[in-house]
């Protein structure tokens, strides 16, 4: 059966998918001081504040909040991403990977 989610479920599950998708330019900001990248995942960001029917002048400060967030989350867990990115040198499954992140 399928659930309906409520209009704050909603907007919690674009928030999360918005951190994600700027979860990259993140981290590329904090490792080498700015972003040459991101701009399909702004995109994405973009059309998905469109379908859920922000306003158009709101994308930049979504944006902006959500690569905080990622920020924020990526400076909480730094072990963990340095871990992350070893094993991703090293092409590690993802199955490993995701064990890396579940030991946190």
């Amino acid at each position: 059966m399928d659930k309906a989610f409520t209009g704050r479920e909603m907007r919690l599950i674009l928030d999360r998918f918005c951190t994600v998708w700027m979860a990259g330019i993140a981290a590329e900001t904090l490792i080498y001081g700015n972003a040459e990248g991101g701009e399909e995942d702004r995109q994405k960001i973009r059309q998905a504040l469109k379908v859920a029917g922000f306003p158009e002048s709101g994308y930049q400060q979504k944006e902006s909040w959500a690569k905080l967030q990622a920020t924020n989350l990526l400076k909480e867990n730094q072990s963990s991403y340095e871990a992350l990115v070893k094993a991703m040198k090293a092409r590690a499954s993802v199955e490993d990977c995701c064990s890396i992140l579940e030991k946190g």
